[in-house]
């Protein structure tokens, strides 16, 4: 047994002095009655009876205090240890730097914008690895994939515009460090470029070709638009001008919009909440492949700070009842008392409210922290995973089902509800497996029978759209495949099941977890040939990997990763870069192309 906050235990000291201010101040009132009274007529005024209650009175008091601030120290016992396996993805974050950032159309700049939306994004984020590029004249890749956030954070913020000696906006150069970046890891996991831009560019028709590339490669760009209108660029005494004119930079998000749409990716809207950030994410765990990256254990503990909570309660009754009728004190924190003790019933509550909202990440996580105090509460992981699966984590959800059908008090449409997530995470074989399980249990059952036909198509019409393997496979020769081939044939896909359908917290409306889905995709389903998909089993062992084109990039000045070469530098450019580093703290310069507009 220990304390989970032992620092409540510190109040005891605190009671203690209080203790003995109690007792020093009875012995003065006793004091100062025997000076009034004579000692015969003392103990009629104040009889024993009276003296013995108020002590029992103080001394339930004290007491209480003391068993409520170990109540607060939180007592537990019982340690388990629970392996939570982490998954995520491959991401490279492309910041625009360019002086066009500094536009303030919003609050406190684009450039401010941008900083707060990726620190929004890494908090999302969970075992995804994070790359990141900078461009402005030039893109330089600033940092390979990496689980620290606490890095790139720290990097972001030190980025300045001043930085870049040529200015302009690279988004093309900066699409293809980002391909360079992803390219140099081969694991499985799902890739994507996501960028923060005001979207204006100098050289349209390279962007364009940029995209191509990465949607040749396999690898969608997500673009942020960040700034809202036309708008002067700040500067040091003024604004910016340009051969006599003052500069006004204009935000272009139709071209960011074009991007996300050659690629397969997505354009989000720069807001100011964090809701754009949320959308993204739920659109990057429907749309790419997450694999196993690392087992996380988690200490949990049965709590037993009811016990001592209990009985301070109870001795604040004591005293209260021992006391002249007039000390309505005592009674009012008793039922402050018992009002916290149903603290973790008011959780649940609040996990359903959130649900019913329709606030499924706080519902999410509400659900999750009850899960884990509670891991065989088959009831809890239905309630979390109905608020995955409208968040979009179609794998959490499907995780959740999985072990909720695996209890013995788990719900008779926990397999089917796991089957309709794993179909929209993209592993058609294990949600063929599911709803054969769930045949073999309830033979004829028509949505499973209808759900699992429409995923055997669809398995079918994958493996027709996959290529032959290359006729010469020892030539290291890897022929690039779009993974958008066949998505024109598309079936219906099977509807999950519906977790809206009632009140989580309200077993006369039907559990939302326990909901069957419509067999038929209705309108607006996602779709599930862009959702996260797992190679089946037809196919072919020689697929070329898509980023082997960029391979042969090199490095550029500086010698910073991925970047993209702009040529060999002078040596009077060297002579500045050495000049920029200081001891202990290196201060890094961009060089990038000569010429261009200075935004």
């Amino acid at each position: 047994m220990n304390l989970a906050e032992p620092a409540w235990m510190a109040g005891i000291l605190a009671i203690a002095a209080l203790a003995v201010v109690v007792v020093l101040a009875g012995r003065r009132h006793r004091a100062r009655l025997a000076t009034v009274f004579h000692p015969a007529w003392l103990a009629r005024v104040v009889p024993a009876s009276v003296e013995r209650r108020r002590r029992w009175r103080q001394s339930a008091a004290l007491l209480a205090l003391v068993a409520a601030f170990v109540a607060l120290a939180e007592p537990r016992t019982d340690k388990q240890l629970r392996a939570l396996r982490a998954r995520g993805t491959d991401l490279v974050i492309a910041v625009d730097l360019s002086r066009s950032m500094l536009a303030r159309d919003v609050d406190p700049s684009r450039l401010g914008r941008a900083r707060r939306e990726v620190a929004d994004l890494l908090g999302l984020l969970e075992a995804d690895r994070v790359g990141l590029v900078v461009f402005a004249g030039g893109a330089y890749a600033r940092l390979p994939l990496t689980a620290d956030r606490r890095v790139i954070s720290i990097l972001l913020g030190e980025m300045e515009p001043d930085q870049f000696e040529s200015q302009g906006s690279d988004l093309g150069g900066a699409i293809r460090a980002g391909l360079l970046l992803l390219s140099r890891d081969k694991q499985p996991a799902g890739k994507a470029i996501i960028v923060f831009s005001d979207g204006e560019v100098h050289q349209p028709d390279d962007v364009v070709a940029a995209a191509k590339e990465a949607a040749d490669a396999g690898v969608p760009v997500y673009t942020v638009g960040v700034g809202l209108e036309a708008e002067p660029i700040p500067v040091e005494g003024g604004f910016l001008e340009w051969q006599g004119q003052k500069v006004t930079s204009t935000p272009d998000p139709e071209m960011l919009k074009a991007v996300a749409r050659a690629t397969g990716g997505a354009y989000v809207s720069s807001v100011a909440s964090g809701a754009d950030m949320a959308d993204l994410v739920a659109e990057l765990r429907r749309s790419l492949t997450s694999v196993a990256r690392e087992q996380q254990q988690r200490e949990t503990w049965t709590s037993l700070f009811q016990w001592p909570l209990g009985l301070s309660a109870v001795l604040l009754l004591f005293a209260a009842w021992l006391g002249d009728g007039r000390r309505l004190g005592g009674v009012l924190l008793v039922l402050v008392a018992l009002g916290s003790s149903r603290a973790e019933a008011g959780t649940r509550a609040e996990a359903d409210e959130a649900y019913r909202t329709g606030n499924y990440r706080d519902a999410s996580r509400g659900f999750e922290e009850l899960s884990l105090e509670a891991p065989s509460d088959a009831d809890l992981l239905e309630r979390l995973a109905a608020s995955r699966y409208r968040l979009g984590d179609f794998e959490g959800a499907a995780r959740a089902w999985d072990q909720a059908s695996r209890l013995p008090d788990g719900a008779e449409t926990d397999v089917f509800n796991a089957a309709n997530a794993h179909y929209q995470a993209g592993r058609l074989e294990r949600a063929r497996e599911l709803y054969d399980e769930v045949l073999a249990a309830r033979p004829g059952d028509p949505d499973a029978t209808l759900n699992r036909d429409l995923v055997e198509q669809e398995i079918a019409l994958r493996r027709k759209a996959k290529p032959p393997p290359p006729p010469d496979q020892g030539s290291g020769e890897n022929q690039e495949q779009n993974p958008n081939d066949g998505q024109d044939q598309q079936q219906p896909a099977p509807a999950p099941a519906d977790p809206e359908s009632g009140d989580p917290g309200d077993p006369e409306q039907g559990d939302p977890s326990g909901e069957k889905g419509n067999p038929q995709a209705g309108e607006g389903d996602p779709d599930p040939q862009a959702a996260d998909g797992e190679q089946d089993a037809g196919s072919s062992p020689g697929d070329a990997d898509p980023t082997a084109g960029d391979a042969s990039r090199q490095g550029g000045p500086g010698g910073e990763p991925g970047a993209v070469a702009s040529g060999p530098i002078s040596a009077a450019q060297a002579e500045r870069l050495l000049d920029g580093v200081e001891e202990g703290q290196p201060t890094r310069t961009y060089l990038g192309p000569p010429g261009g507009p200075p935004w």
